[in-house]
């Protein structure tokens, strides 16, 4: 029996929703907080290039557990492949 694979129009769009919403987000969220990294150097006497490396560590890690998670919630059988 051959299994598909495929996303499905549905799923396309998923993606393409989460993608575009990707976008928007660091887009917006990030351009402020590295303007606000300035302003807190000036204030709170951080060190200006060093605030975007914590944003990179964080982001990696997150990504890393989403993988282990959704490989987990996969595997617990809680999610349907239809």
């Amino acid at each position: 029996m051959r299994k598909n694979i495929g996303f499905g129009f549905r799923g396309w769009m998923v993606l393409i929703y989460q993608f575009l919403a990707f976008i928007c987000y660091v887009t917006i969220n990030n351009f402020g907080q590295n303007v606000m990294a300035n302003v807190n150097a000036g204030t709170l006497g951080w060190n200006p290039a060093l605030v975007p490396t914590v944003y990179t560590i964080a982001t990696i890690i997150s990504v890393i557990l989403q993988f282990i998670f959704g490989k987990k919630i996969a595997n617990s059988g809680k999610v349907r492949n239809h």
